[in-house]
């Protein structure tokens, strides 16, 4: 009954976000995060976990659950401001102004 259109996928208060990105679903049977799939990859100017007070506004990458709303699944953080934020079903690619690192999609 009813539409089958989503009204409302996320709701969160964040930092002001300056990339986000939905990843892809691997189709793989290793995938770590099959239960708390569909994931969207934020960098806003704060942490989300407090371990990355080492990193810079913008350092931190965190993975959230659009399944479970506002789970944080894994964060990641760098020395260095995020400057762009990609990914396939294999890899996401985050630029940094000097690097690039590429995260394992499935875990």
């Amino acid at each position: 009954s009813g539409s089958q259109l989503a009204t409302e996928i996320l709701s969160l208060r964040q930092d002001p976000v300056r990339h986000c990105v939905l990843l892809t679903s691997p189709q793989t049977v290793s995938d770590q995060f099959v239960h708390v799939r569909p994931l969207l990859a934020i960098c806003d100017s704060s942490c989300r976990s407090g371990k990355s007070s080492g990193s810079p506004p913008y350092g931190t990458v965190g993975i959230f659950s659009l399944k479970t709303g506002k789970e944080v699944i894994k964060e990641y953080s760098f020395t260095q401001e995020v400057s762009s934020l990609s990914s396939n079903s294999r890899i996401v690619l985050v630029a940094l102004q000097t690097e690039i690192h590429g995260l394992d999609a499935e875990s």
